[in-house]
């Protein structure tokens, strides 16, 4: 259930639809990034408050690995994928994640 909430409150599903439109610059494409991360933070406070305390104070509880493992890494592909869709020099370096 956790991660579900998770899934409804995080700028994810915002990260998606903004890239999906491909914005016309960096600038723009980095402030809608920005904007969707402070809107899903701001939006219900108290809400991202428990999930923040939930994470921490129950690192290893049963919903914790696929929030760490499954969003952190869609939203990194999510803005990977547009990154070098963009500007293919991008992916031309490796680049090592510890997500």
């Amino acid at each position: 259930m956790l991660g579900a909430v998770f899934e409804r409150c995080s700028p994810i599903l915002r990260f998606e639809a903004l890239l999906a439109t491909s914005p016309a610059s960096f600038e723009e494409g980095v402030r809608g990034i920005y904007a969707a991360a402070f809107d899903a933070a701001t939006a219900r406070p108290r809400l991202i408050g428990a999930l923040v305390a939930e994470a921490l104070t129950r690192p290893g509880g049963a919903d914790r690995p696929s929030h760490r493992g499954n969003h952190g890494r869609r939203a990194l592909n999510t803005v990977s994928r547009w990154l070098m869709g963009r500007w293919p020099l991008v992916g031309a370096a490796p680049c090592r994640c510890r997500c």
